[in-house]
């Protein structure tokens, strides 16, 4: 079991539907951090191609766009 960091909170949103949690969150500044997870390399690369070719991506972008019409 590896240790993985990311700050993609959209990646994140992604493995807590699939009931994975980070271990660990370290607190950068307000508003941003650094989340922890232990797995296998294996499958931390299969839950990015997974994450990269799923629709919750394309909603998540969709979000960001509307937030952007807000500015």
């Amino acid at each position: 079991m590896n240790i993985y960091k990311t700050k993609n909170i959209k990646f994140c949103a992604f493995l807590r539907l699939k009931k994975i949690h980070p271990i660990k969150i370290e607190k950068l500044e307000r508003g941003r951090a650094v989340y922890l997870y232990r797995m296998d390399p294996l499958d931390w690369d299969n839950l990015k191609l997974e994450f990269d070719k799923s629709p919750f991506i394309e909603y998540a972008n969709s979000l960001d766009a509307i937030k952007d019409l807000a500015y």
